[in-house]
Parts: structure tokens; C-alpha cells; sequence
């Protein structure tokens, strides 16, 4: 790793080349290994051996359609992904959890989907169960939903907790609910 900085989170062990740079995981084909999902490397991101210099816009949040959905249309959604990948953006931010087709148009199109999992973040979180359950629900559902999908870049669980609601319940036990 570089920095000599561990990540708390176990990664697949990579072989280093002898120009420093890091090799494809053993026994993978050159297809899989571009295909890979981001994964960290130190101070970095990588998808398969290249960095990942995020060049991200956001996407939405839109009026919601008749059916619920929280998203264009997929034409409407495949003409805006297109467009932002001529943009030379790689990452798109949401602020649903998309439905599986939102992915798999993202992934055609190369780009990566930072997902904002909505909880009610704006209320006293830590003065009711019911609420923390739903905000862990809404977390557990939304790594159900997009698993293994290799669009996904990363979840936001915590965006945007008013300054208000954080002095009123102590910073720490904010931090702790989170973590």
C-alpha cells in the first residue's frame, strides 16, 4: 500500500511491477480485470491496475414519475449518460438508490454511480429507535439492491446531517450511530 496507510477495509493482494506500478490479481483475464469495480489502493482508486481519477457530476434528484421511480425515463437516462460521458465525467452521484437498468446503463457507458441512500437524517435520529432502524434498514436494502454490481463505486449513508441535529445529540453519539 502506499502511504504505508492500511485500509480498514480488506482489499484483493495485488503484485507490484518492477516499475512500481501495480499488476493485474492472478489468474484473471485482461476483460475481467477492466471490468473490475474501483477498489482503494492507499491515497488512491483503481478499477483493475489504472487509477481512477474521479471526474464526477451529479444526477438528479428528479420529480417522481407516476409509477414512483425517482428517475428519467431509461431513453431520457441513456441520452443524459451518454452526454456525460462525452463530458469526460466518469462518476455519476445520485441521490436514490437506482434501479438495476440505471446501473447497467451507467456501466455501458463506462461510468461509475456514487448512490446517496435517503434516510430521515433531517429528525433526532438518536432520540428514536424506530428511526435509526429505519436509516439501517434503508442502508442494508440499499447494499441488497445494487450488490456485486460492478457500476457502483460507493454508498453515501451520512450526507448533509444539519449542524442542529448533530449539537443537539453530541457529535460523538452522531459519530458512533454512523460508524
Amino acid at each position: 500500500m502506499s502511504c504505508g496507510v492500511e485500509p480498514s477495509i480488506a482489499l484483493p493482494l495485488r503484485p507490484k511491477k518492477s516499475d512500481g506500478r501495480v499488476g493485474p490479481l492472478p489468474g484473471m483475464t485482461s476483460s475481467q480485470e477492466n471490468s473490475r469495480r474501483v477498489w482503494v489502493d492507499g491515497k488512491f482508486f483503481r478499477v483493475g491496475a489504472r487509477k481512477f481519477h474521479v471526474k464526477g457530476v451529479t444526477y438528479g434528484p428528479f420529480a417522481p414519475q407516476a409509477d414512483g421511480e425517482t428517475f428519467a425515463s431509461p431513453e431520457q437516462t441513456r441520452r443524459d449518460l451518454e452526454q456525460i460521458r462525452d463530458l469526460s465525467a466518469n462518476l455519476v452521484r445520485v441521490y436514490y438508490v437506482p434501479p438495476r437498468w440505471f446501473l447497467d446503463l451507467a456501466a455501458q457507458f463506462e461510468l461509475k454511480v456514487l448512490i446517496d441512500v435517503p434516510w430521515p437524517k433531517h429528525l433526532c435520529f438518536l432520540e428514536s429507535y424506530d428511526v435509526q432502524q429505519q436509516a439501517r434498514e434503508a442502508v442494508r436494502q440499499a447494499a441488497r439492491q445494487c450488490k456485486g454490481h460492478p457500476a457502483v463505486f460507493a454508498y453515501s449513508v451520512v450526507n448533509e446531517i444539519p449542524a442542529e441535529i448533530v449539537r443537539w445529540s453530541d457529535s460523538r453519539k452522531v459519530a458512533r450511530f454512523i460508524e
